[in-house]
């Protein structure tokens, strides 16, 4: 999530991030989790839906 919150600010599109598709290793579905936290207190964008 960390990393994917930092290229997000460097590539300037925080704010117009609607989802993210990964698979459902139990890894991924942790960092759904950690990611929409991370989106909302970053970009205040707490609408990142996880599929």
């Amino acid at each position: 999530a960390n990393m994917i919150i930092e290229l997000l600010k460097e590539m300037g599109i925080g704010q117009k991030l609607l989802e993210v598709t990964t698979d459902n290793a139990a890894n991924m579905l942790a960092m759904r989790c950690v990611l929409k936290e991370k989106m909302n207190n970053e970009f205040s964008n707490p609408n990142v839906q996880h599929f």
